[in-house]
């Protein structure tokens, strides 16, 4: 999937950034250095991402941004859960 979207952002210029999101489902932890542990290893995982998309799909960094988010487990969202949010480049004369 990361090298149909390394694709994908080669093709596609207008596509500005993709933001890499690790959800960190809130009820994980309820202790405080336990939770830190589950924040850093989510943000490695979208680091490691990240790096894929840079290193290997020749995708600039500055189109790319990973961080870990903390949500609620409601919704059906699971440890872990990847997200890729796209931007795109307004067309010019456009609102």
């Amino acid at each position: 999937m990361l090298g149909e979207l390394g694709r994908l952002l080669r093709e596609h210029p207008e596509i500005l950034l993709v933001r890499i999101e690790v959800d960190v489902v809130s009820t994980l932890a309820a202790d405080p250095g336990e939770r830190r542990h589950e924040i850093e290893k989510a943000q490695a995982r979208a680091d490691a991402v990240l790096e894929y998309l840079w290193r290997r799909e020749r995708i600039s960094p500055e189109r790319l941004e990973a961080v870990a988010v903390t949500r609620s487990a409601e919704g059906g969202r699971t440890r872990w859960q990847v997200t890729l949010r796209i931007v795109e480049r307004a067309k010019r004369g456009s609102r």
